[in-house]
């Protein structure tokens, strides 16, 4: 299938087929461009001030587009259906926003705030979910965590953090509804943490990255775990820290890793199973960088300023 060619490496992607829709965010550029996925022309582009750069998620839900930038700006931006802006969401506190996510009528904010900052003498709220039918602010959550990723599908409102007290790395997993919390302990040293949920599937996976002091390199965990049991299913660390992991889950409850051999200098599209087991494994023309995006039987991959389309199967 063609590919869409950037001007610079693609760091965040979007897919929505019903609209024929990709969107891309590129390192260094303060603007998101828009393309038809069935003929990958270029439809439109939106263009920010320098504080947005460069743009670090974008997200397709009912009939709109959310997108975070920098923590310079400080704030998620909301598009509609003609592509005109119609909500900006500011956080004043000033804490960086980290991710964003929509599950029904659920769209979550989640914060990173300093560990145990308090706000007019309570600790600090830093996940707010509002209500995506008139964007009123109808839940906030104090994690007392230092949140690295966060995402909400279906009640539930899942947070992979740092917890204040302990100081390991938990997945915790929150039923708006009741409140009830649920945690599982992954390790005592990440540097960045990945999450990935699906409102069709039963799973989630978790990936940790812990930096090695000793030579700069990344140790990536991939942790797969099932929501009915609320139990890890399966674990395995890349030993190679040159390595480097990035998933996603799609709702038939198998995974879409983009596995990078660094000694091969060659990327792989790996489809996994949720007990761990490969299913498939394809060899990807570049070195990827942070970009994926799926839906039922097509991948969006970011591989350097290209975007690549393979199909499921």
């Amino acid at each position: 299938m063609n590919s869409i060619r950037e001007e610079f490496a693609v760091t965040s992607l979007a897919m929505d087929l019903t609209k024929d829709l990709i969107a891309t965010g590129c390192y260094s550029e303060n603007k998101i461009n828009f393309w038809n996925v069935s003929n990958r022309t270029k439809v439109k582009t939106i263009r920010f001030d320098k504080a947005f750069n460069p743009i670090n998620s974008i997200l397709f839900f009912k009939n709109n587009i959310a997108f975070i930038a920098n923590s310079a700006a400080n704030a998620v931006i909301l598009h509609g259906e003609n592509f005109s802006e119609i909500q900006k969401l500011n956080r004043k506190e000033n804490r960086e926003i980290v991710a964003i996510s929509h599950s029904k009528d659920n769209f979550m904010v989640a914060c990173q705030r300093p560990l145990l900052q308090t706000l007019n003498g309570k600790i600090a709220e830093d996940i707010f979910i509002y209500d995506s039918n008139d964007w009123t602010l109808k839940q906030t959550v104090s994690s007392n965590s230092l949140i690295l990723d966060a995402k909400v599908s279906n009640q539930l409102l899942f947070t992979i953090a740092l917890d204040d007290q302990d100081g390991l790395f938990k997945l915790t997993v929150m039923d708006l509804t009741s409140s009830q919390v649920n945690t599982l302990e992954l390790g005592n040293d990440a540097y960045t943490a990945q999450l990935a949920t699906n409102d069709q599937s039963h799973i989630v996976s978790v990936i940790l990255r812990i930096n090695n002091d000793e030579d700069g390199s990344m140790l990536n965990t991939l942790f797969i775990i099932d929501l009915n049991t609320k139990e890890i299913i399966y674990k395995n660390t890349v030993t190679n820290g040159d390595d480097y992991l990035n998933c996603q889950v799609i709702n038939n409850n198998k995974l879409i890793i983009d596995f990078y051999d660094h000694a091969a200098q060659t990327s792989y599209l790996k489809l996994i199973n949720s007990q761990g087991m490969e299913l498939s494994k394809r060899k990807v023309n570049g070195i990827t960088t942070y970009g994926i995006a799926t839906t039922e039987n097509l991948i969006a991959l970011a591989v350097n300023n290209y975007v690549e389309f393979m199909e499921l199967g």
